[in-house]
């Protein structure tokens, strides 16, 4: 476990830690928390092997057929108003996987509903102890603002820890039609950019209507593969970044505190 200092001790005499300092420190606590969990391979899933996929996204951006051309046809149902379900089944390769088919949300403008709220916590039970990877659907047309909001609220729901784990899935990848997604993403505006920048730009192109294309989905897990190693080997855990945030809040209101009475001190005539 790591230990938090109570900054309002420190005296004006003594150097006061800077934002810069306690942002440094914040990746070394995160890595000492790790410490405290299971690795991968020491799980409790059924599958110690097993990669934990988690797909999140709106309706009728082909969410329920990705996890199908991940596993393979009739995996999810493809209507738009299932609860969310988890599937498990050998992708290419040979690399068995469990998918979590997360209830898919509706109109990007509203606050996010109870439900999608439950369905999420739920969704994550399903893939415990955690999804190694979770996969942001977003479909090949035009990427609006409010669209970027609706991602940004749910997600917000998991903490700001999840965009380690996070990987944008681009599907209906026909509408490229010869551009590359480079050349695609050059054309979108600033709510793509965005979006793909929180992602460490990171994403992947699923073309749903080729699902017998088995080396896009070789390609997919690749990339999967390569983040869970950028992450030391972790899979996302609400309840560590939960305690991070926690924990940081307690920090920060500190650090504001004691700057604040070096301050009101330094005022003060000698």
């Amino acid at each position: 476990m790591f230990l938090f200092r109570d900054l309002s001790h420190h005296s004006a005499q003594h150097s006061l830690p800077t934002w810069e300092g306690v942002r440094e420190e914040r990746g070394r606590e995160i890595q000492e928390e790790r410490e405290t969990m299971k690795p991968v391979g020491s799980c409790s899933s059924p599958d110690q092997n097993e990669l934990r996929l988690m797909v999140v996204g709106p309706r009728r951006t082909g969410k329920s057929s990705s996890g199908n051309t991940i596993l393979g046809a009739g995996a999810f149902e493809t209507w738009g108003g299932a609860a969310s379900a988890v599937r498990r089944g050998v992708a290419p390769g040979g690399r068995r996987v469990a998918v979590v088919d997360v209830f898919g949300w509706g109109d990007p403008e509203e606050p996010v509903p109870k439900r999608e709220k439950l369905e999420l916590m739920r969704a994550l039970s399903l893939c415990d102890p955690g999804p190694h990877a979770v996969l942001l659907v977003v479909p090949l047309l035009q990427f609006t603002e409010p669209e970027r909001g609706a991602i940004e609220r749910r997600l917000a729901l998991l903490t700001e820890g999840v965009w380690r784990h996070t990987m944008v899935l681009f599907t209906f990848g026909d509408r490229l039609r010869g551009d590359t997604m480079e050349q695609h993403l050059q054309k979108e505006g600033q709510a793509l950019s965005w979006l793909t920048t929180r992602c460490r730009n990171r994403y992947h192109v699923l073309n749903n209507k080729a699902s017998d294309d088995q080396a896009q989905v070789t390609e997919l897990l690749e990339k999967i593969e390569d983040m869970v190693a950028e992450n030391g080997q972790w899979h996302f855990s609400l309840h560590m970044y939960q305690r991070l945030e926690e924990a940081w809040r307690r920090r920060e209101e500190n650090l504001r505190r004691s700057l604040n009475w070096s301050n009101k001190n330094r005022s003060l005539p000698h």
